[in-house]
Protein backbone atom coordinates (compact mmCIF):
# COMPACT_ATOMS: atom_id res chain seq x y z
CA UNK A 1 0.00 0.00 0.00
CA UNK A 2 1.46 3.32 -1.08
CA UNK A 3 1.22 6.07 1.52
CA UNK A 4 1.96 9.62 0.44
CA UNK A 5 1.31 11.50 3.66
CA UNK A 6 2.36 11.14 7.23
CA UNK A 7 3.65 13.57 9.81
CA UNK A 8 6.22 13.67 12.56
CA UNK A 9 3.23 13.62 14.92
CA UNK A 10 2.16 10.31 13.35
CA UNK A 11 5.68 8.97 13.89
CA UNK A 12 5.62 10.11 17.51
CA UNK A 13 2.28 8.43 18.22
CA UNK A 14 3.41 5.20 16.53
CA UNK A 15 6.61 5.05 18.60
CA UNK A 16 4.57 5.70 21.74
CA UNK A 17 2.37 2.70 20.82
CA UNK A 18 5.22 0.52 19.55
CA UNK A 19 8.59 1.74 20.93
CA UNK A 20 10.44 -1.10 19.20
CA UNK A 21 9.96 0.86 15.96
CA UNK A 22 12.91 2.86 17.28
CA UNK A 23 14.83 0.02 18.92
CA UNK A 24 14.24 -3.08 20.99
CA UNK A 25 13.89 -2.34 24.69
CA UNK A 26 13.18 1.38 24.26
CA UNK A 27 10.51 2.82 26.57
CA UNK A 28 8.85 6.20 26.00
CA UNK A 29 8.59 8.35 29.13
CA UNK A 30 7.46 11.68 27.65
CA UNK A 31 6.41 13.26 24.37
CA UNK A 32 7.05 16.93 23.58
CA UNK A 33 9.42 17.89 26.40
CA UNK A 34 10.03 21.66 26.49
CA UNK A 35 13.65 22.80 26.67
CA UNK A 36 15.05 26.28 26.15
CA UNK A 37 15.65 25.93 22.37
CA UNK A 38 12.32 24.20 21.60
CA UNK A 39 10.60 20.84 22.12
CA UNK A 40 12.21 17.41 22.33
CA UNK A 41 10.04 15.04 20.30
CA UNK A 42 10.47 11.98 22.52
CA UNK A 43 12.18 11.26 25.82
CA UNK A 44 12.66 7.73 26.98
CA UNK A 45 14.89 5.10 28.47
CA UNK A 46 16.81 2.57 26.41
CA UNK A 47 17.27 -1.12 27.21
CA UNK A 48 20.32 -0.28 29.34
CA UNK A 49 18.42 2.29 31.42
CA UNK A 50 20.03 5.33 29.77
CA UNK A 51 18.02 8.53 29.45
CA UNK A 52 17.51 9.04 25.71
CA UNK A 53 16.11 11.87 23.63
CA UNK A 54 14.86 11.40 20.09
CA UNK A 55 14.49 13.98 17.34
CA UNK A 56 12.18 12.83 14.54
CA UNK A 57 12.24 13.86 10.90
CA UNK A 58 9.71 12.54 8.38
CA UNK A 59 12.03 13.09 5.42
CA UNK A 60 15.80 13.08 4.91
CA UNK A 61 17.54 14.35 8.05
CA UNK A 62 19.95 17.22 7.38
CA UNK A 63 22.78 18.86 9.26
CA UNK A 64 20.19 21.29 10.68
CA UNK A 65 18.40 18.37 12.33
CA UNK A 66 21.68 17.23 13.89
CA UNK A 67 22.34 20.73 15.22
CA UNK A 68 18.79 20.89 16.59
CA UNK A 69 19.27 17.56 18.41
CA UNK A 70 22.60 18.73 19.85
CA UNK A 71 21.06 21.96 21.15
CA UNK A 72 18.23 20.03 22.81
CA UNK A 73 20.68 17.57 24.33
CA UNK A 74 22.96 20.29 25.69
CA UNK A 75 20.01 22.22 27.12
CA UNK A 76 18.58 19.15 28.86
CA UNK A 77 22.01 18.23 30.27
CA UNK A 78 22.31 21.71 31.79
CA UNK A 79 18.75 21.66 33.10
CA UNK A 80 19.08 18.23 34.72
CA UNK A 81 22.72 18.63 35.74
CA UNK A 82 23.73 15.36 34.10
CA UNK A 83 26.31 14.42 31.48
CA UNK A 84 25.03 11.08 30.25
CA UNK A 85 22.08 11.52 27.90
CA UNK A 86 21.86 9.57 24.69
CA UNK A 87 20.77 11.45 21.57
CA UNK A 88 19.10 9.79 18.58
CA UNK A 89 18.07 11.29 15.26
CA UNK A 90 15.37 9.09 13.70
CA UNK A 91 14.35 9.56 10.08
CA UNK A 92 13.76 7.50 6.93
CA UNK A 93 17.06 8.76 5.49
CA UNK A 94 19.98 10.97 6.45
CA UNK A 95 22.35 13.03 4.34
CA UNK A 96 26.02 12.01 4.30
CA UNK A 97 27.12 15.31 5.83
CA UNK A 98 24.52 15.00 8.59
CA UNK A 99 25.67 11.46 9.38
CA UNK A 100 29.31 12.60 9.60
CA UNK A 101 28.39 15.46 11.94
CA UNK A 102 26.20 13.18 14.04
CA UNK A 103 29.05 10.72 14.54
CA UNK A 104 31.52 13.53 15.29
CA UNK A 105 29.19 14.76 18.05
CA UNK A 106 28.72 11.28 19.52
CA UNK A 107 25.05 11.10 18.54
CA UNK A 108 23.21 8.30 16.75
CA UNK A 109 21.05 7.79 13.69
CA UNK A 110 18.19 5.28 13.61
CA UNK A 111 16.41 4.68 10.32
CA UNK A 112 12.66 4.62 10.79
CA UNK A 113 10.01 3.90 8.19
CA UNK A 114 7.12 6.33 7.94
CA UNK A 115 5.07 3.54 6.31
CA UNK A 116 5.70 1.22 9.28
CA UNK A 117 4.64 4.01 11.65
CA UNK A 118 1.42 4.56 9.70
CA UNK A 119 0.78 0.80 9.68
CA UNK A 120 1.04 0.71 13.49
CA UNK A 121 -1.46 3.58 13.72
CA UNK A 122 -3.82 1.89 11.28
CA UNK A 123 -3.65 -1.41 13.20
CA UNK A 124 -4.29 0.47 16.44
CA UNK A 125 -7.43 2.10 15.00
CA UNK A 126 -8.81 -1.26 13.85
CA UNK A 127 -8.30 -2.86 17.28
CA UNK A 128 -10.01 -0.06 19.22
Amino acid sequence: EFVMYGTEEDMKRAIEIEPSLLEKGFRVTKLERKVRPGFIDIMGVDSQGRLTIVELKRETASRDAVIQLKKYLDSLKRELGVEAIRGILAAPRISKSALRLLRTLGLEYKPISLNKCLKVLKERRTTL
